[in-house]
């Protein structure tokens, strides 16, 4: 799955960097639920789909807080 949020490595050193440096932009775009709503749409749109076909939905990380 090139070029999906799938395909990034947990293990790359700016996770660390993001959670550690507590940069002012990141806090922002993290805490702006309608960009996350954006960035996450097809996730959802999927998980409505299967939610009203009466299928069992995937959890989407960061609605789960």
């Amino acid at each position: 799955m090139k070029g999906t949020f799938l395909t990034l490595n947990p293990k790359a050193k700016i996770y660390e960097e993001l959670k550690t440096q507590q940069l002012k932009w990141w806090t922002v775009l993290r805490e702006d639920n309608e960009l996350y709503i954006e960035i996450h749409q097809d996730d959802l749109m999927a998980d409505w789909e299967l939610a009203v076909n009466g299928e069992k939905t995937f959890p989407i990380k960061g609605l789960d807080q």
